[in-house]
C-alpha cells in the first residue's frame, strides 16, 4: 500500500500531481460556508468548486426524504478544479453539532480508502498528500493507524470503477436527533 501523508492545509503552494485537497462540511456541499474557506478566495474560485460539487452530488442516486440529491456523511467524492484534485467528504447531514458522533473518523478513512482507490486504479505507487482543511482540532493517528491494517481493501470497495466517488459507513442512529434530520433519518438503504 503506498502511504498518504495529511499535512494541514496552509498553502496551495506546498501541492504537487500527487496531492490532494479535502474539504470537509455537509451533505450538500455547502462549502462556502466552512469557517475560514475565504482565505483560499484569491487561490480558488469557492463559488465555481461548489458548484461543480453540487453537479457532481446530483449526478448519483442519493435522495432525502424531500427528494433533494445529497451525499450521505462518509462518501467521498472527487472533482478536479484548474490543477487541484479536490476531496469532498460530508461530516453531517446539516450543519450541527456532531461532536458525539464518529462522523469524522468515518469521513477521513472514506477519503484514504478513496485515494488508494484511485491510486490502485490509476497504478500509482508514489507517495500521495493529502491536505486537509481546518485539520488544527483533528487527531489522524488513530485512522491512519486503522487504514494501514485494512488488507484486501480494494476488493470491498463499492463503485469500484468510478474514481470519482467512494461510498462509507456511518451510524445514523449516532446523529443528532434534531428536527432537520428528519429529512434523512429514515433512509436506511442506500
Amino acid at each position: 500500500m503506498n502511504q498518504i501523508i495529511i499535512h494541514d492545509l496552509k498553502n496551495l503552494n506546498d501541492l504537487d500531481s500527487n496531492s490532494y485537497i479535502l474539504f470537509m462540511y455537509d451533505s450538500f456541499g455547502n462549502i462556502a460556508n466552512i469557517d475560514n474557506i475565504d482565505k483560499f478566495e484569491n487561490s480558488l474560485d469557492i463559488t465555481k468548486i461548489e458548484t461543480l460539487l453540487k453537479n457532481k452530488i446530483n449526478q448519483y442516486k442519493f435522495k432525502t426524504l424531500q427528494n433533494r440529491c445529497y451525499l450521505p456523511i462518509a462518501t467521498s467524492i472527487l472533482i478536479n478544479h484548474l490543477n487541484y484534485k479536490i476531496l469532498y467528504v460530508p461530516i453531517m447531514w446539516l450543519k450541527q453539532d456532531i461532536s458525539n458522533t464518529k462522523n469524522i473518523y468515518f469521513s477521513i478513512l472514506s477519503v484514504l480508502k478513496h485515494i488508494y482507490k484511485i491510486n490502485y486504479i490509476s497504478k500509482n505507487n508514489i507517495e500521495t498528500k493529502l491536505f486537509i482543511h481546518n485539520l488544527n482540532n483533528l487527531d489522524t493517528t488513530t485512522v491512519l493507524k486503522d487504514f494501514h491494517e485494512l488488507t484486501n481493501m480494494y476488493e470491498t470497495l463499492d463503485n469500484k470503477e468510478d474514481l470519482f466517488i467512494n461510498n462509507g459507513y456511518y451510524d445514523s442512529g449516532e446523529q443528532p436527533p434534531i428536527y432537520q434530520n428528519n429529512e434523512f433519518r429514515e433512509l436506511t438503504n442506500y
